[in-house]
């Protein structure tokens, strides 16, 4: 069994506790599972909690919505 230190959290855990990850060499993401997922959190309420953040992904899937209408 394969044990791989967590760089956010510090904890060995096992190699299936982690995202794959082809580009590294143990083909392991860095952080665990449970680290990512609570950074991903952070960072999609922190985006939201910011009216430009906000106003500027509206915009941006508009625009997408647009270019996939025009497609067809």
């Amino acid at each position: 069994m394969k044990f791989i230190k967590c760089t956010k959290c510090k904890i060995p855990k096992k190699a299936e506790e982690f995202y794959e990850d082809k580009r590294k060499r143990n083909n392991c993401n860095s952080w665990c599972k449970k680290c990512s997922a609570i950074e991903t959190r952070k960072n999609h309420y922190k985006m939201w909690a910011n009216p430009e953040t906000r106003e500027k992904a509206a915009d941006k899937t508009m625009k997408n919505l647009e270019l996939k209408d025009s497609e067809y």
